[in-house]
């Protein structure tokens, strides 16, 4: 982009960062290199901007985060009623986005990237500034940095998976992913977009950070703490396929952090949930009830009989309460409602807390890990695996499977355990895998092939026509 245009999207970024920490900014400065500086004078304001940052997040990592990877797959179609074209990622589920100019997320993933980015931007400053006041309180400047790192390497997570192929996509990693930005200028341009390896090298390094400066005590659940960095770690390097790295820090993880086995799976997505690593607050600056709008205050969007049919395998699996039979199809009832309280009368009843970390993905990243490592790590993978299928259907066999077959199965508990949250494209393309429904809206939207230039969406028109950036193969 020219500078004129980054200026005026990353103040409009910078003025939202700012207001959500409910401070007064009526006479804040107009110059927009200066606004950041004028209110961040010690520790205790750059804690505040980071609040601000914060809540950005949640409004997309609660948000496209959790709906698109589901709708772009095979978990969840438009309504019946609801066309293709009418419904919210009515383009993405069609595989047919195309490039544009404005912000709107109908027709791409614009909106998502400008967003992640302006994260992306909070974060630089957070991180660059907290040397200035390092002195004032060791501990909190290295509770605030952590923070910041990890809360970068997340932002830059989901530009990869929204703009880029998986990692394994060429052999070393050498294809395009997206653009690396970590000056504070708001006014610097990008100049080409980052190799894949390179965006992962520089995920992998800010969370090797976190996880050093973060305290030991895991805190809220609803700021990043060391568990949430080395979770969130373990998800990176399992998409690296780094495996044995992956199975350290989950294995870490799930030692401190069990999966919930009482209240399961009633207490997922509450704040009794004893397994969450990571979740978002709800509060009157940050209204998240993105997926319970769609999928059960106004249903636009419902689950597939494709994953229906897997909970229904077993009369005794209790994950079948997470979809319900109505007479137009399958409602997704996985996340509670009304049970926090929502700062809005009109979306009292589906009030939730979003969990975006929680332990039983570790469980799936050893399972998985351990079964890619080979033959020697075959009763761990097996016994990671069960853990999961036993904790939900006390009647399910203990697994006996190797090779490809166990590796089918790890898969497939993967997508029943974690639907719904925003990982299934992600997962299907990681193992090189098209998109193959059953339950569609249209036939000719049944089948989308590995590899595939539409698995991914295009980067902002503006990106390319006035920075020069590469666009994504097929757009």
């Amino acid at each position: 982009m020219n500078r004129k245009v980054y200026k005026n999207i990353l103040l409009i970024v910078l003025s939202t960062l700012l207001f959500s920490c409910g401070k007064d900014f009526l006479n804040f400065p107009t110059n927009e290199t200066i606004i950041r500086d004028d209110y961040v004078k010690d520790l205790s304001t750059l804690n505040e901007f980071l609040n601000g940052v914060y809540l950005t997040s949640a409004r997309e990592f609660g948000g496209t985060s959790v709906l698109y990877p589901e709708i772009v797959a095979d978990n969840i179609k438009p309504a019946a009623g609801v066309s293709a074209e009418q419904a919210p990622f009515g383009l993405h589920y069609t595989w047919s986005q195309y490039a544009d100019e404005p912000f709107g997320a109908t027709k791409n993933l614009n909106s998502d990237s400008y967003a992640l980015y302006s994260i992306v931007a909070g974060c630089n400053f957070v991180i660059e500034k907290v040397a200035k006041y390092r002195q004032e309180n060791e501990d909190n400047a290295n509770l605030i940095e952590g923070q910041a790192l990890a809360l970068r390497a997340m932002a830059y997570s989901y530009l990869l998976n929204y703009f880029s192929q998986a990692y394994s996509f060429t052999g070393d990693a050498s294809h395009v992913g997206v653009a690396i930005n970590n000056s504070i200028d708001f006014r610097a341009l990008p100049t080409r977009r980052n190799t894949v390896a390179e965006v992962f090298d520089f995920m992998i390094n800010d969370l090797k950070r976190s996880v050093l400066l973060l305290p030991p005590a895991s805190g809220s659940t609803y700021m990043i703490n060391r568990n949430a960095a080395k979770g969130l770690l373990a998800r990176v390097l399992l998409a690296k396929g780094d495996y044995g790295q992956a199975r350290q820090y989950a294995k870490e993880v799930l030692q401190l952090k069990p999966i919930m086995t009482q209240n399961y799976p009633a207490a997922l997505f509450t704040p009794q949930e004893t397994e969450a690593l990571f979740q978002l607050s709800q509060s009157d600056k940050s209204l998240i009830i993105f997926s319970s709008y769609y999928l059960r205050g106004s249903i636009f969007l419902q689950a597939t009989s494709d994953i229906a049919s897997l909970y229904f395998e077993s009369p005794t699996d209790v994950r079948r309460a997470w979809v319900t039979k109505s007479a137009t199809g399958w409602t997704v009832t996985k996340y509670p409602q009304g049970v926090v309280p929502v700062p809005s009368t009109a979306y009292a009843s589906i009030g939730y807390t979003p969990t975006l970390l929680r332990s039983s993905e570790m469980c799936l990243i050893l399972a998985e890990s351990y079964a890619k490592m080979g033959d020697n790590y075959v009763d761990s993978a097996r016994f990671f695996l069960d853990a999961i299928r036993k904790r939900a259907d006390l009647n399910a066999k203990v697994s006996n499977a190797s090779g490809a077959a166990l590796l089918d199965s790890i898969y497939k508990e993967r997508r029943k355990e974690l639907s719904f949250e925003g990982f299934r494209m992600f997962d299907l393309m990681r193992w090189k895998q098209g998109v193959n429904r059953t339950d569609v809206t249209n036939p000719q939207y049944k089948q989308l092939p590995y590899p595939s230039d539409k698995a991914i969406a295009p980067i902002p028109l503006r990106d390319v026509q006035l920075a020069k950036l590469l666009q994504n193969s097929g757009y």
